[in-house]
C-alpha cells in the first residue's frame, strides 16, 4: 500500500497521545488518496464462509450469520465522512480506538498560488493493517507534500478526555475495593440526538450493584479526584513492556504488544493500564463524578453502570433542572411530588382508557344491529363511520355485525349463500383514519381497490372475502363517506343480481 521506507518515517504514537492537551500540530501531508483506494476489495478465499455466509459443519450446510457493517455509537452522524483520506507525517487528532471515539477538527494549508485553504476533517481512521497509518477524512483532495496546520476541536477533545479518565478511575476503583472488573464500557457523543451518559459494564450481577454499593462507590471515586492524582502516559517498547506486564492491567482495546511500542496510562498510586486514547493531565481536571445508576448488563452476570464526568455532570445537572421546572409548572406541584403526581395520572389515563374502550364495544354492539339499516333486506350492505373509533371498535364491529347477520339469514326459511357486505370506518379528515370490510370474495375484490381509489389511493389489501386498508389524512368528510356507503351498496348488487341470473 505505502512504500516501506515511507511507514518507517510515521510514527506509532502521534503527537497528541503525547500531550493530549496540544491543540495544534505543523504536519507533511504523506498521502491523499480516494477513500475506497485506501481499502482495496480482498482477495476471494477458498472457505466457503467468506462465500455467501455458509460453513461445512459433519457434512451439512448451515447458515451462517452475515456480520453487517460495523456501526459506531459514538458517531455525531450517519451522513458520508468526507471522500478523500490524508495521511499526514503527525497528527493531533486521535483516530477511534480503544473505546474512545475520534476526534474531529480542521486542516489548514495554501496551494501553489498561495491561496488559504480550510476544511473540515469529518472522520478519523487508523488501519487495522498497520496502525501507523491514520487517515483523515476530508470533502476534497490535497497535494501530496503539502505542509498542513491539524487544529483539534478542542471542546470534542477535552470532553472526550474527561470521560475516558473518568472510566479508569471508575474501573481502578472498582477493581482495588469491590474486586468487580469492567467488562467493556461505552463513550457516548456529547450533546448526540440520544444525549445518553457513558457507561462501563461490571462483571456484577444486578443485585450485588445496590445503591449503597454505588454511593460508597462514588464518594471513594469523587476522594480520588480530589487528591488530584496524576495520569501519566509512558511508551514502552515491546521488550521493555515484557519485562513489567505483571504490573500493567492489560486488556484495553487498541493496544498490540510486540508490534511498536506500548503506551500505557498510570493513575498515581492506583494502576497503570494499557491504552491508546487521550487523558487528562491529572484527576482534578474531572472535577467530578456521577453514578448515575445500575441496570441488567448484557447478560446476567454483569451489570451496566452509568455515568457522566466533568463538563457532563453539569451539562446533565441543567438538563434535569429544566425538566424539573417544566414538570413543576405542568403539574402544579413541588419536584418531590413529580412522581407520585406523575403516578396519579399515568392510572387516571388508563382507567379512562377502559372505560372508554367498553364504551367503544357497546357502542359497536348497537350500531352493527341490523334493525338499523331500513334497506339491508334489499342490497346486504352494513356500511358505519365513526370519527372516533378505534381498531378494536372495527374489529367488534365486524364480529357482532358478521354474527347478526348470519342470524338474520338464518331466521329465513329458505337457505341463503348470501354474505353481507361489511364496511367500518374511523378517523378524521385532519388526522385520516382506516377501515375495514368483510362479505362475498366476489364483492370485496371488487369493493376494495374501488374504495381505496375514492379515499386517495389509500394503502391496503386483503384476501378470502376481507381486506382493510388506512386512510392518510385530508380525506375524510361528509361527501366521501356517503360516497363510500353507495359504492359499498353498487359493488353488492351488481353481484347479487349476477347470482340471481
Amino acid at each position: 500500500m505505502l512504500d516501506e521506507a515511507i511507514l518507517k518515517t510515521l510514527p506509532y504514537i502521534i503527537a497528541c497521545q503525547k500531550n493530549s492537551y496540544r491543540k495544534s500540530i505543523t504536519s507533511t501531508l504523506v498521502a491523499c488518496k480516494e477513500i475506497s483506494a485506501w481499502f482495496p476489495p480482498k482477495a476471494p478465499s477458498d472457505s466457503s464462509t467468506e462465500r455467501g455466509g455458509e460453513e461445512k459443519s459433519n457434512g451439512k450446510k448451515k447458515k451462517k450469520k452475515q456480520k453487517s457493517q460495523k456501526k459506531n455509537d459514538n458517531k455525531d452522524s450517519d451522513g458520508p465522512a468526507g471522500k478523500y483520506g490524508l495521511l499526514f507525517s503527525d497528527t493531533v487528532l486521535f483516530p477511534t480506538g480503544g473505546g474512545q471515539p475520534n476526534d474531529l477538527g480542521t486542516i489548514s494549508y495554501k496551494n501553489q498560488d498561495g491561496v488559504e485553504f480550510t476544511q473540515n476533517v469529518l472522520d478519523v481512521v487508523r488501519m487495522k493493517d498497520d496502525q501507523r497509518i491514520i487517515l483523515h477524512y476530508v470533502e476534497n483532495p490535497v497535494e501530496k507534500g503539502t505542509e498542513v496546520v491539524i487544529n483539534v476541536d478542542w471542546d470534542r477533545r477535552f470532553d472526550h478526555m474527561q470521560q475516558h479518565s473518568a472510566q479508569h478511575l471508575i474501573t481502578a476503583v472498582t477493581l482495588s475495593h469491590i474486586g468487580w472488573s469492567t467488562t467493556s464500557w461505552n463513550l457516548s457523543a456529547r450533546k448526540s440526538k440520544h444525549n445518553q451518559p457513558c457507561y462501563l459494564d461490571l462483571g456484577a450481577e444486578l443485585k450485588e450493584v445496590t445503591a449503597d454499593v454505588l454511593s460508597d462507590l462514588e464518594m471513594k471515586v469523587n476522594e480520588k479526584v480530589r487528591n488530584s492524582l496524576s495520569m501519566q502516559p509512558n511508551v514502552y517498547e515491546p521488550e521493555e513492556f515484557a519485562a513489567m506486564q505483571s504490573d500493567v492491567r492489560s486488556g484495553s482495546k487498541g493496544i498490540k504488544s510486540g508490534k511498536g511500542p506500548v503506551r500505557t496510562v498510570t493513575i498515581e498510586g492506583i494502576e497503570s493500564n494499557t491504552c491508546c486514547g487521550t487523558h487528562v493531565l491529572h484527576t482534578g481536571h474531572l472535577q467530578s463524578i456521577k453514578l448515575l445508576g445500575a441496570e441488567k448488563g448484557p447478560d446476567k452476570s454483569t451489570t451496566r453502570v452509568w455515568f457522566v464526568a466533568g463538563d457532563r455532570v453539569c451539562d446533565h445537572f441543567g438538563q434535569l433542572y429544566n425538566t424539573s421546572t417544566k414538570l413543576t409548572r405542568l403539574l402544579t406541584c413541588t419536584p418531590t411530588e413529580h412522581y407520585q403526581r406523575a403516578h396519579e395520572i399515568v392510572q387516571s389515563n388508563k382507567e379512562s382508557a377502559r372505560q372508554i374502550k367498553n364504551l367503544l364495544r357497546s357502542m359497536a354492539e348497537l350500531l352493527s344491529n341490523v334493525n338499523l339499516y331500513p334497506e339491508y333486506s334489499i342490497d346486504y350492505t352494513i356500511v358505519r363511520h365513526v370519527d372516533e373509533g378505534t381498531q378494536d371498535f372495527m374489529k367488534q364491529f365486524m364480529r357482532i355485525a358478521n354474527d347478526n347477520t348470519k342470524k338474520k339469514e338464518t331466521e329465513k326459511e329458505q337457505a341463503s349463500d348470501i354474505s353481507a357486505t361489511i364496511l367500518v370506518s374511523i378517523g378524521n379528515s385532519a388526522d385520516g383514519g382506516a377501515c375495514m370490510m368483510q362479505g362475498m370474495p366476489k364483492v370485496i375484490d371488487e369493493l376494495g381497490p374501488a374504495l381505496s381509489i375514492l379515499l386517495g389511493n389509500a394503502r391496503g389489501g386483503g384476501k378470502n372475502g376481507k381486506y382493510q386498508m388506512k386512510i392518510g389524512p385530508n380525506v375524510f368528510n361528509e361527501k366521501v363517506i356517503r360516497e363510500m356507503e353507495i359504492l359499498a351498496k353498487e359493488k353488492t348488487l351488481k353481484v347479487l343480481n349476477e347470482m340471481s341470473v
